[in-house]
């Protein structure tokens, strides 16, 4: 084999090893990224229930924050679930770099085997008898060259040898670094799992004990009722404000859109406007909105021009968004798993300002259209389906 073959295929393996991988660091990045983010509202969730829990106070808050520890333990699950399928991609990727360098470097250390064993039985004397026996001073001089050819390929063939032994330690210490985090990841997915069902039990009981217990089941529609007058409270508080500092947020002609709105997500209306049954409480409550079947992740959209004016947690609404359209009307999107749209941000019709959440009911999303606070029917606004 030529110095040449032996150097292409070299370099044709050690990059073959790297580009591969080095292509996937950015995904690599960003998905440990992701993952860091959902560990650390999965803590502040946790802590956030622990403070509830010690309270005592809440039945609402204890049931938001049983729900929605429940919806990102979920989502962590999922997520650990892609990262663990991802690892396991790349340690049979490198098993098999591993793998066909272990081939390589034997077929490199049979050839230099046997280079050495042809140095060792005919050393220095041969290349003298080489010389020696020369027709001509060129036939001398051609044959030094070609003997300091064959030391020079023979330099190679060991440098070659030594940068593939190299190589496949590198890989080898990857390969060993990888499984160890697919280890982790799954242990702790079934560590979230075995964390998940407990924490479903416990809703279960929680709610079957409301359904029971006629005093909880009262304190529970009192703090609904709470609820939204907080939320009317918002509205007005938020209206005042507008007004007195001179930022009136104009233009939209929302009230030109009547009957015309997007649907804010895409799927069936499970709860009218009015008056209804709650089907987890139990209790009889008004719906001042809608509530659509939707799949928990969903993006939601604005339904038209408006400025973020409140993004945060609302006891009995989750994760809101409430979005000023001008002239007294507002949106709120309700059940939320993540906010995107800051306060502030001015979104654009159908701009995505959030994805859907879990509700004390399940993955469903809550819309609603206020003027001045009080709510109206929200399918009067939307457009026909």
């Amino acid at each position: 084999m030529t110095q040449l073959k032996v150097t292409i295929i070299c370099a044709l393996l050690f990059f073959s090893l790297q580009i591969p991988l080095n292509s996937q660091d950015s995904e690599l990045t960003r998905s440990q990224g992701e993952l860091s983010r959902i560990r650390e509202r999965l803590r502040q969730c946790r802590q956030r229930k622990e403070q509830i829990e010690k309270e005592e106070k809440s039945t609402l808050g204890k049931l938001e924050s049983v729900t929605e520890e429940l919806s990102i333990t979920r989502e962590l699950i999922e997520a650990l679930r892609k990262e663990e399928g991802s690892l396991k991609n790349e340690v049979a990727v490198l098993e098999k770099k591993v793998e066909k360098v272990e081939t390589e470097l034997e077929t490199r250390k049979s050839i230099l085997a046997k280079r050495l064993r042809e140095i060792y039985k005919h050393g220095k004397v041969h290349d003298l008898e080489l010389i020696l026996f020369s027709k001509s001073l060129t036939d001398v001089l051609k044959k030094v060259k070609y003997i300091l050819l064959i030391a020079e390929q023979d330099r190679k063939l060991m440098d070659s040898t030594r940068v593939l032994a190299q190589v496949l330690n590198e890989e080898r210490q990857k390969l060993t670094q990888k499984a160890a985090e697919e280890r982790e990841l799954r242990e702790e997915k079934e560590s979230e799992e075995s964390a998940m069902n407990k924490e479903k039990k416990a809703k279960e009981e929680m709610l079957q004990a409301l359904r029971k217990e006629g005093e909880e089941k009262e304190r529970l529609e009192r703090e609904l009722e709470e609820a939204e007058r907080r939320v009317i409270e918002l509205i007005q508080r938020l209206e005042r404000e507008r007004v007195k500092s001179g930022d009136l947020f104009e233009g939209t002609a929302f009230e030109k859109k009547k009957g015309m709105l997007r649907w804010p997500v895409q799927g069936k209306v499970i709860s009218n406007f009015g008056k209804k049954r709650h089907p987890v409480y139990w209790t009889v409550t008004q719906n001042n909105g809608i509530d659509i079947e939707a799949s928990l992740g969903e993006p939601v959209h604005a339904v038209a021009r408006g400025k973020v004016v409140y993004a945060d947690r609302f006891l009995g609404y989750s994760k809101v968004v409430l979005l000023d359209h001008g002239e007294g009307y507002y949106t709120l999107y309700a059940y939320l798993s993540e906010i995107l749209a800051p306060i502030g941000t001015v979104a654009g019709e159908g701009d995505i300002i959030a994805y859907v959440g879990d509700s004390p009911d399940g993955s469903l999303f809550h819309f609603e259209v206020r003027k001045k606070g009080k709510p109206e029917n929200p399918l009067n606004w939307l457009r026909p389906k």
